[in-house]
């Protein structure tokens, strides 16, 4: 094939793959707006001391907050000091 061929094909297979990007941009703008944005507020878990636990994020004032958080949970099991 020639430069000229190579050239012609090149711009034949971009053409095809702007035209198909174009097309499933529009589904992925459709499908972005139908997805939640994923905030919520700081969950809170208080244990009765009987390996059970209750949510109070509520009573302890973070159940209106709405944000993105992460978190983590300490514990020590056995009563030894240790986590």
């Amino acid at each position: 094939m020639s430069t000229v061929e190579l050239d012609f094909v090149r711009f034949v297979s971009n053409l095809s793959a702007q035209q198909a990007t174009e097309r499933t941009d529009k589904f992925d703008e459709m499908a972005l707006e139908k997805m939640p944005d994923g905030s919520s507020h700081p969950f809170f878990f208080k244990g009765d001391g009987k390996l059970n636990f209750k949510d109070v994020s509520e009573t302890w004032g973070t159940g209106e907050m709405r944000g993105y958080f992460n978190g983590a949970s300490y514990s020590d099991l056995d009563n030894d000091g240790d986590i």
